[in-house]
This record gives C-alpha cells, sequence and structure tokens, in this order.
C-alpha cells in the first residue's frame, strides 16, 4: 500500500511540460553504516532520520512520523539490492518502493508483528481500483536479522528476490498493467495501524498501533543499485506512458541491459557525507597548519611588485642624466630590497619547510587511499583541499592588512557548498579542477 510513500509532483501523462528525469545512468553502492549519503535526501520527518553503526534508520514514535528517504535519481529498468532489517510493532510498515512519476510502483513491505512473510506489490499508472496485486513470501523474522531483498526489472520481466532466491515473476504483459517508466527510490517507514487511517488499512497493518510500545525502527544497511539504461536525463516523448516512448538523453535506453550480472566486488562505494566532511577536515588542517607561510609569501611578493613599479613610474620622469643616477641608485636600493624580499622568503621557506613534505605525504595518501577507508573518500580529501585553501583564504587575506584578492581563490564559499552538498557530477568536476588549480599554485612556491 505504501500510502504514506506515494505521490507525484508532476504527472508527465497529465500534465505537459514536466522536466526531465535526472538519470542514474551507471551502477552505485551505498553504504549508509558511513553516514548519510548525497544521493538519498529525507523527504519527511527527517529529524526522524538516523545514521548509525547499523546503517540508517528509520524511527517511528508519535503519529504523523513517516520518516522518508528519496534518490535524487532515477532508473530506467534496473536491479537494485538493499540489506535491510524490518520494524518491529503492530500496525507498523517498512516500505522499500520503485516509484515513477507517472505513479508506476513496484514495492517491498514488511508488517511490524508478521514474523514469517513479506509483500511484493506493483502499480500501474497510479491505478488503486483493485488491491489484489500483492503477494506475501515466505521467510525467517525480517525483523530479526538482516536480509537481501533483490528486485530485477526489466521490460520483459520484474522478478523480486529473498536471499538471492527468486520469490515471484511479474510478465511484461500482465493484465493487470506493468511499471515502465523512469523510477526513483523511496526507503521509509509508517503507521498503517494509526487510527486516523482506514479501517481496511488498519486490517492489512496487523491492527492498531500502540505508540507506547515504540520507538519503532527500521534500519538499512546498504543498498546497490544498477540502471540498466545510461545518460543524464530520462524524458518522456508523449504520453503513451509505454517504455518506448521514453528518451535518454547522452545515453540509451537499456544500453546496459545486456550486462545485467551483478558482482558486489566490483562496486566502488559511493561517498557519504562522513567521507566528505573527513575529507574536508584533513584538507583543512594541511592549509591550517600552514597558513603563516602563505600569508608571508604573500605579502613579501606583494612588496617586491609594488617597490618595482614605483620605480619604474619614477624613471620615466626623469632626465637622461638623471636616470643614469637614478638608475644606479634606484637599482642598487631595489637590489638590496628584492635581496631582502629574497631572504625573507627564503627564511620563511626555511621554518616552514615541511609544508612541501606534507602535502607530497598528504596526495600520496590520497592516491593510495591509506587515509580513508575508499577510493571515493580519498576523493572527497582532495575536495577537502579545496574546501581548507578557501577557508583559509577567507580567514588568513581578506582583512585590512592584506589584499581582497586572495592569492589562493580556488573555490568560492557557494562553490564549496555545492560540493559539499551535491551528489551531481558537475560539482564533482568543478572539485577536480580546483584541486588541480591548488596543486599548480603550491609547486609554485618550490
Amino acid at each position: 500500500m505504501v500510502s504514506c510513500q506515494t505521490y507525484t509532483v508532476c504527472d508527465p501523462l497529465k500534465v505537459k511540460g514536466c522536466q526531465p528525469c535526472k538519470a542514474l545512468g551507471k551502477k552505485i553502492y551505498v553504504n549508509f553504516t558511513e553516514g548519510a549519503s548525497p544521493l538519498f535526501l529525507p523527504v519527511a520527518s527527517p529529524e526522524q532520520i538516523r545514521y548509525t553503526q547499523e546503517g540508517v534508520e528509520f524511527i517511528l514514535s508519535k503519529p504523523g512520523h513517516n520518516p522518508t528517504l528519496q534518490s535524487d535519481f532515477y532508473i530506467m529498468f534496473g536491479r537494485i539490492e538493499v540489506i535491510l532489517k524490518a520494524s518491529k510493532g503492530k500496525g507498523i510498515v517498512s516500505s522499500f518502493v520503485l516509484q515513477s512519476d507517472t505513479l508506476d510502483e513496484i514495492d517491498l513491505e514488511w508488517i511490524g508483528e508478521d514474523t514469517r512473510r513479506f509483500q511484493s506489490n506493483f502499480f500501474s499508472k497510479g491505478d488503486t481500483s483493485s488491491y489484489d496485486r500483492g503477494e506475501f513470501h515466505l521467510c525467517q523474522p525480517p525483523q530479526d536479522a538482516y536480509h537481501n531483498y533483490t528486485i530485477d526489472w526489466t521490460d520483459k520481466n520484474t522478478i523480486w528476490y529473498y536471499d538471492n532466491q527468486e520469490v515471484r515473476r511479474l510478465p511484461g504483459e500482465s493484465p493487470s498493467g506493468y511499471p515502465q517508466t523512469p523510477m526513483a527510490i523511496r526507503i521509509g517507514s509508517w503507521a498503517g495501524g494509526d487510527p486516523s487511517n482506514p479501517p481496511g488499512t488498519i486490517e492489512w497493518a496487523g491492527g492498531l498501533t500502540d505508540y507506547s510500545k515504540g520507538p519503532f525502527v527500521f534500519t538499512v544497511k546498504s543498498l546497490l543499485v544498477k540502471d540498466y539504461s545510461t545518460g543524464f536525463e530520462y524524458a518522456y516523448g508523449d504520453q503513451s506512458g509505454t517504455w518506448m516512448s521514453i528518451q535518454a538523453l547522452g545515453g540509451e535506453i537499456k544500453g546496459e541491459y545486456q550486462n545485467n550480472d551483478i558482482n558486489w566486488s566490483e562496486y566502488e562505494p559511493e561517498p557519504s557525507y562522513k567521507s566528505l566532511h573527513l575529507g574536508k577536515d584533513s584538507g583543512k588542517n594541511l592549509v591550517n597548519k600552514h597558513s603563516k607561510i602563505f600569508s608571508q609569501l604573500w605579502t613579501n611578493n606583494e612588496l617586491k611588485s609594488e617597490r618595482s613599479e614605483e620605480n619604474n613610474l619614477d624613471a620615466e620622469g626623469d632626465s637622461v642624466e638623471n636616470n643614469k643616477h637614478a638608475d644606479s641608485y634606484e637599482n642598487a636600493d631595489t637590489t638590496k630590497e628584492n635581496e631582502d624580499d629574497d631572504s625573507d622568503n627564503e627564511n620563511t621557506l626555511g621554518k616552514h619547510r615541511n609544508l612541501k613534505n606534507d602535502v607530497k605525504g598528504f596526495v600520496g595518501n590520497i592516491f593510495t587511499s591509506a587515509r580513508l577507508d575508499d577510493i571515493k573518500g580519498a576523493f572527497s580529501s582532495l575536495t577537502g583541499v579545496a574546501g581548507g585553501v578557501d577557508q583559509v583564504s577567507i580567514s588568513a587575506f581578506k582583512n585590512e592588512k592584506y589584499p581582497e584578492t586572495s592569492p589562493f581563490p580556488v573555490v568560492s564559499t557557494s562553490e564549496y557548498n555545492i560540493i559539499q552538498n551535491s551528489s551531481t557530477n558537475g560539482a564533482r568536476y568543478t572539485s577536480v579542477i580546483g584541486v588541480v588549480l591548488i596543486l599548480t599554485i603550491l609547486c609554485m612556491f618550490f
């Protein structure tokens, strides 16, 4: 039923001008034990979503709670494997849903007090004229241990698996309709047994919910998703609602369908907010540690440049004869000042000679993944360097003593926030460009 997770913002079959869907267009592995993922955003009761070493927890403790995460991407046919433990509690429903903007839907649901079964279900174009599409499947108590639940969705069949064993197969020619438009993923829990629900819903959910026995916790450990199509957006070519009408912008519908075998070991974990912050902090600490040398080098170089310009202007206004003496005097003085500046720079560099080694070591750790748990985490450390330099730029240079223009204008605050809070490829490419510029600038000092 998943009534609390079922809605659409713009139905392309009823409204013209709906925006294309952001496509996943690849395969991903999300490990929620590492923290929140920028690929899955809270859309209901965010305060009831918590991240622990067990994974992401959806906590239901009073009426009105329906904690829900939704993917920021869509898939157009694909395979989804989820490792989860259902919530206990009379009337409590744990749900894992694929749903399109046209209300095509593929479901997995667990009833809190049903310790022997879970339910599979589907809907086509929001048709709820009957509720005979659901099927129950025997299983070990889903509230006591983590299990693998899988949905394999193609144009020909939708197959549900429990711990890698097929439990149901829905043919694409189903007389009840067939889900075949781009789907987002919604994960959450809700109280089907809340007294405000219709009697039929309460009965289906196992009876009235007693909130005094809560909180009721639904936990998802990890998630593997493979989009069988490619591209960056999926658009509706017409209002027929068939999969043939869907256009893959920058890719191909079913472009990866022939590679539908999944090997978990081939998946690199997507970065979590935890790894992003870890990378941000390590990069920030690196730059803060040596902020004085950056400030000193910037100041000395600016003074040297200003003195050189002043000398050139003075020389232009003098006579040829005076210029000879002026050149001799000014050049001698300038040479001395430059030597002093060079000496200051050399002394500053001498005092902070370990900066070069720190940079080398930090970059080495990034590319060997020695500091973080995975390659994507290491990538976020590169993002952290950009963030760290930006913070130093703001705090150390934008004041009365130093010029408004920072010597390290690599990533603005707004750009860094985009990198930190967005999972889009564009933001990631921005961070890569920023890192290249940072390392280039650092190399100029050695």
